[in-house]
């Protein structure tokens, strides 16, 4: 059921196996790893506390945690389960992969970049660690240039601005998703008629409700990517609901 994407199904299943066999932690994990997808994660978190009481040594469960707390931002408790997978099982590449990704969402890239490293070191066939190495160094690169590039992009958007408002246009601003509009306000502090499009709240939401892969192909931003068509369909509908709003009042 699972692998046809059946998750209600495949969920029940677990359910019905449970009550045959209660202490079954393969079924537990399993049924945290559908949560997770699911973006469930109180149940997954629940579920998979459970099969630690009958398999306290299994790394599956701390790397099944890592990722549930990860994808909440909760990178603190993340890593606390995951480098006691590592303990374990100190020979397992995927436990380092997560603590990347757990490091990079925080933007530890030197970390990140460790912990990328040592697993390529123990499995180097894999793309996974290659792609995050390879988006730290990206990252790193970004920051060092941040400065300057933050300079010529307030320079450009605030001429933007001029030219717009000079023709009787009104500018509307549009942050990414899963990103806050602040930053953009910031550019136009104090400065009215601006309309500013947040999709933070709207994108979390909907990736909570539903998973990740529902809104975006790929995580190039960090903490977002470039949208699948559902993703871009919810874009353009909250920039067309508050231009309706904010300039025609409907």
């Amino acid at each position: 059921y699972y692998g046809e994407d059946k998750c209600r199904e495949a969920e029940e299943m677990l359910k019905k196996e449970l009550v045959i066999s209660p202490s079954n932690h393969v079924a537990y994990i399993k049924l945290g790893f559908i949560y997770t997808g699911l973006a469930r994660y109180q149940e997954a978190e629940t579920i998979l506390m459970k099969a630690l009481e009958f398999t306290p040594g299994n790394v599956d469960v701390y790397w099944e945690l890592g990722v549930c707390y990860r994808n909440q931002g909760r990178y603190q408790e993340a890593e606390t389960m995951l480098k006691k997978g590592i303990e374990i099982d100190p020979g397992n590449h995927l436990l380092y992969i997560e603590l990347g990704d757990c490091y990079f969402g925080q933007k530890l890239y030197i970390k990140a970049e460790e912990a990328y490293k040592k697993a390529i070191e123990m499995y180097p066939f894999g793309s996974r660690g290659q792609l995050g190495l390879e988006l730290c160094y990206k990252a790193e690169k970004q920051t060092r240039k941040n400065e300057n590039f933050y300079r010529n992009f307030v320079y450009n958007y605030q001429k933007l601005k001029e030219i717009v408002v000079q023709r009787g246009i009104k500018l509307v601003c549009v942050q990414y998703p899963m990103r806050s509009s602040e930053p953009l306000k910031n550019i136009f502090e104090g400065e009215k008629g601006i309309i500013f499009v947040d999709n933070e709240k709207i994108f979390k939401e909907a990736v909570k409700k539903e998973s990740y892969a529902e809104y975006f192909v790929d995580i190039f931003g960090g903490d977002f990517g470039h949208c699948t068509a559902k993703g871009n369909r919810l874009l353009a509908e909250n920039i067309v609901n508050v231009i309706l709003s904010e300039v025609f009042k409907k």
